[in-house]
């Protein structure tokens, strides 16, 4: 069923093994680099429990693909080595 509350059978049945390990590892990536920059931004560090409080409520209750902030909370985490680099000039 492609609308199980348990979201990681409901990306599984929906874009199927190879779509799961890229939603997965884009979602591992996230979180391992919010992990690294937690301590020098406090946003990141935001980001971070953020992300872990969705995977967690996710196991519950069909959240990836209906949170707003998902989006806007990725954006800045792909963003941050950038961050370094903008505000030396």
């Amino acid at each position: 069923h492609s609308n199980s509350h348990f979201t990681p059978l409901g990306v599984l049945s929906k874009f199927g093994i190879f779509g799961s390990v890229l939603w997965f590892s884009l979602f591992t990536v996230l979180l391992f680099r919010a992990y690294k920059y937690r301590k020098k931004d406090a946003i990141a560090m935001a980001s971070c429990l953020f992300l872990i409080s969705l995977i967690v409520q996710s196991f519950f209750a069909y959240a990836l693909f209906v949170n707003v902030f998902l989006p806007v909370v990725a954006g800045y985490i792909l963003s941050l080595p950038f961050h370094r680099k903008i505000t030396k000039y």
